[in-house]
């Protein structure tokens, strides 16, 4: 069976567990899923179309700026000069510990850490466009928002998480250590295609002395 919506979810979460009286409780299992899928032990779910770019102005004397609602993890910053050629210089990251905040100064900043906010190691010398490039969240999916990009993406991860949730709701131990590996291997290959996306193929090594 196709899973490209919700309500195709819901069939297959249904035929798979063999179970038609959890129909009700469907909407608990997507949500535990989503959950799992972006924080547990294992692999989180970082896929192509959850990268995203931003920009922001960090104000004149500011050094903070807000993170984007849906932030999930950094990837990039970058501070944009109006030149007439938007010229980008990257903002080396720092850890909070490592920061070499300069109080009492202004200029360009060149370091940012991340915590509640962006954090800049400098007060800005005039205003800047931040550029910010990073992992966004996903809408979650529910009977009004049938589809999302990790559904449309990996409809797989979706059905073996709300499988494994499914599980363990009924108390089936077994069935759940079966799903478990399923919904986290379904992440990784997610994560995987991603990559692969990224860098492109892997070049191809030709011992020496052979014909290609």
């Amino acid at each position: 069976m196709a899973i490209s919506n919700y309500s195709e979810l819901k069939q297959s979460v249904i035929a798979w567990s063999k179970r038609g009286d959890l129909d009700l409780l469907i909407d608990d299992f997507i949500l535990i899923a989503e959950d799992a899928m972006l924080a547990n032990p294992q692999v989180n779910l970082r896929i192509r179309d959850q990268e995203t770019r931003s920009t922001a102005t960090l104000d004149a004397d500011a050094r903070f700026i807000a993170l984007p609602d849906d932030f999930l993890s950094m990837r990039k910053v970058s501070l944009i000069i109006d030149d007439g050629s938007n010229s980008r210089y990257p903002i080396d990251f720092k850890t909070p510990e490592q920061l070499h905040v300069l109080d009492d100064s202004t200029g360009q900043p060149t370091e940012f850490t991340v915590t509640s906010q962006i954090e800049f190691n400098i007060a800005a010398d005039q205003a800047y466009t931040i550029e910010i490039q990073y992992m966004a969240g996903f809408t979650p999916l529910t009977s009004s928002n049938t589809t999302n990009i990790v559904l449309d993406s990996g409809p797989n991860v979706y059905l073996f998480g709300c499988l494994w949730a499914a599980m363990r709701y009924t108390e089936d131990s077994e069935e759940e250590a079966r799903y478990l590996p399923l919904f986290i291997d379904a992440i990784t290959g997610a994560n995987r295609k991603m990559n692969e996306g990224k860098y492109g193929p892997r070049p191809r090594i030709i011992p020496r002395g052979t014909k290609p």
